[in-house]
């Protein structure tokens, strides 16, 4: 399928297109003002042009010069009005980086989220505690890895294993004597490993005695925090384990973080299970050891049809330095309409070098797929550790997302790369003056401020729509599609709350420009308060509309939620009356949503193997070739098999006698 012939991607596209435009341009401004005569960028804000001053602050704000604050608070004096409006933003802008006021702001939305009566907001809360400071979130880490939902404890418990403090190391210790959930126990396990701190021992080497995977991690997880007898525990259960603790070795083995483990993984690669034969490839990958090896087994798992595999053989082959033959591009991948593909990526930009990384977690953080975009920004992580300045410009936007999670984590990641702002001395206040006109300006000042802060607000909010008619533009594959309508929908509430107050702050500037300007104006100060009501009316008829675009957008995405979770036997009726008229697509997709519902339930429904055993007979009557009519009645054929085994009634011996039919039917068409 191509871009103009599906909305989804056309507009996911978009979007990305548009935050790497924003981003190349940011750059361009930055280079051009470094390659200028090689003089400071700031000489640039001394320009005669009052456009060339202008530019330049814009510049150098978008790129965050904290040296140039000194020349830029003294442009607040400037005689060019539009040049003191740039030069405010931009020292906002610069500012507002300050490391102590972007962690305040993760820490705020964290803690409060951790406050939640929604698991949901619990749970998302619980991902963002790595990004804070640690000293603010240990706290919210006991909180968080004690909450009574399992989902919020394996949240926090994955969270912990990026924390890589004592202080983290105790709060897991302390959770993991007491978790009762296997999987989430088994993560507070594989976090203690990660972060491999010797408060965690004695409570690891008790841990090894459990029986299962437990004990396995726990081994591996011992020889992180160095000691290297949890070796014998991975060995035994690596040779003579059932297959899930053989899994669980290699597993725990590459996470162990010490070359004692190779020779483990390297056993590995001669199971004649090919899941554990890839753990173990990819374990070798970390230690870059036996390449040779572990590249064939790379290179077998290219052909699975999986993508989080096809994501990690990748990712394992990069850190390898090997190029993958006859797999798609990681690009090609982030084309893909299917989040699977996409989010599959997210492995692979974490292992390649900064310069082909970050190309591909521009597109991760601007992805339509919530999922998507979280999995990226954990990711430029990465980047940090290598390339600090990239990390930097990754995290810069997205400290202004409309989603709070994502807002929350480049807020706190970008508060421990950016260094505080330098101690400037204040400008001297202007000095008092009568003159109506220079009030006027300063009003108009206002006006214009509180206008583009208003803009912002209205296209943050435009943004979220694209999103919505991406999101529901095509039926719910899968839960996370109707999670992602339903969180745009609150995001759409929250971000049109405030609007009418942004227009009311940008009519209030309009009122106080007039009042400055008196009753009889001079020509100059009446055009100035024109141009502050034109600025006014616009922004109320911007936020007019605006506000009636997020309520039907927020309609649109609650009703596709609701569309989406209905009854099962009422899309099973749906699906029966389109079978009647032959429209194939929409039986289709009525069946797979009742599917989808029955599966969640854990139910089963024998009307739903007929309907679908009818949908496929339907389809083979009307196919032209003859192996997609063997494979359709073959299909049909086990869908009422699995109908006759639960279902009742007079249909039953009527799907009996189709079958017999069926038989007859498939064999003609069987090659000899």
């Amino acid at each position: 399928m191509g871009f103009s012939d599906s909305p989804a991607v056309s507009a996911r596209v978009v979007i990305q297109r548009s935050q790497q435009l924003f981003d190349v341009q940011r750059d361009a401004v930055g280079t051009l003002l470094d390659r200028l005569d090689h003089v400071p960028r700031c000489r640039q804000l001394a320009a005669k042009d009052p456009e060339t001053r202008r530019l330049a602050a814009r510049a150098l704000g978008d790129i965050s010069e904290r040296a140039s604050l000194p020349a830029l608070i003294g442009l607040t004096q400037d005689r060019d009005w539009t040049v003191r409006v740039a030069a405010a933003a931009a020292i906002v802008a610069i500012v507002g980086l300050d490391p102590q006021v972007l962690a305040q702001a993760s820490v705020d939305w964290t803690r409060g989220a951790l406050e939640s009566q929604d698991w949901a907001v619990r749970k998302a809360a619980a991902g963002v505690l790595a990004d804070i400071p640690e000293s603010q979130a240990v706290p919210l880490l006991a909180q968080a890895i004690a909450d009574p939902d399992r989902k919020v404890r394996l949240a926090a418990s994955t969270s912990a294993g990026r924390m890589k403090t004592a202080d983290a190391a105790s709060q897991v210790v302390a959770a993991v004597t007491r978790e009762s959930d296997p999987e989430v126990k088994e993560q507070q396990v594989k976090a203690l490993g990660e972060i491999g701190n010797p408060v965690a021992h004695d409570t690891l080497k008790q841990l090894t005695r459990e029986p299962g995977r437990i004990g396995v991690f726990a081994a591996g997880a011992l020889i992180a925090v160095g000691d290297a007898s949890g070796k014998d525990s991975l060995d035994a259960a690596a040779k003579a384990g059932p297959q899930e603790l053989r899994l669980a070795a290699m597993q725990a083995a590459a996470t162990a973080r010490n070359p004692i483990v190779v020779p483990t993984l390297k056993a590995g690669l001669g199971d004649g299970v090919f899941g554990i034969r890839f753990a173990a490839a990819e374990g070798l990958a970390t230690f870059k050891a036996e390449k040779t090896a572990a590249v064939k087994v790379l290179h077998e798992a290219l052909a699975s049809k999986e993508p989080p595999v096809i994501g990690r053989a990748l990712a394992a082959l990069a850190r390898l330095g090997e190029a993958a033959r006859d797999a798609r591009s990681p690009a090609e991948m982030l084309d893909s309409a299917d989040p699977k593909q996409r989010l599959a990526v997210v492995p692979i930009a974490r292992a390649l070098p900064p310069g082909d990384g970050v190309p591909l977690l521009r597109r991760l953080v601007a992805d339509a797929d919530i999922e998507v975009r979280h999995a990226g920004v954990d990711a430029i992580e990465d980047v940090a550790a290598k390339d600090k300045a990239q990390a930097i410009k990754l995290y810069k936007p997205l400290v202004n997302d409309a989603d709070p999670v994502v807002r929350s984590k480049a807020a706190g990641q970008l508060a421990r790369l950016v260094p505080p702002p330098p101690r400037v001395a204040q400008a001297p206040a202007p000095a008092p003056t009568d003159d109506p006109l220079a009030k006027v300006r300063l009003a108009v000042d206002g006006t214009t401020t509180a206008a583009a802060a208003a803009k912002t607000q209205i296209d943050q909010l435009a943004q979220l729509a694209v999103e919505v008619t991406a999101a529901t533009s095509a039926p719910a594959r899968d839960d996370a599609a109707i999670k992602r309508a339903e969180d745009l929908a609150r995001q759409l509430d929250e971000a049109a709350a405030p609007l009418d107050a942004s227009a009311a702050k940008v009519e209030a500037a309009a009122q106080a420009t007039r009042d400055a300007a008196g009753a009889s104006p001079s020509g100059a100060a009446a055009k100035l308060v024109a141009d502050a009501d034109r600025l006014a009316r616009q922004a109320r008829e911007a936020a007019t509309r605006a506000r009636d675009q997020a309520t039907e957008a927020s309609r649109r995405a609650r009703d596709y939620a609701r569309a989406e979770t209905g009854d099962p036997q009422t899309f099973i009726a749906a699906a029966d009356a389109a079978i009647a008229v032959g429209n194939v697509a929409d039986a289709r997709q009525n069946l797979d949503k009742a599917s989808r519902l029955l599966r969640q339930s854990g139910a089963r429904n024998p009307s739903l193997d007929f309907a679908y055993g009818r949908l496929y007979d339907q389809m083979a009557a009307t196919s032209q070739s003859p192996a997609a009519k063997l494979k359709l009645l073959q299909q049909a054929q086990d869908a009422y098999r699995r109908f006759v085994q639960a279902g009742a009634g007079p249909r039953v011996q009527r799907t009996h006698d189709r079958l017999t039919e069926l038989a007859d039917e498939i064999k003609a068409l069987s090659p000899p």
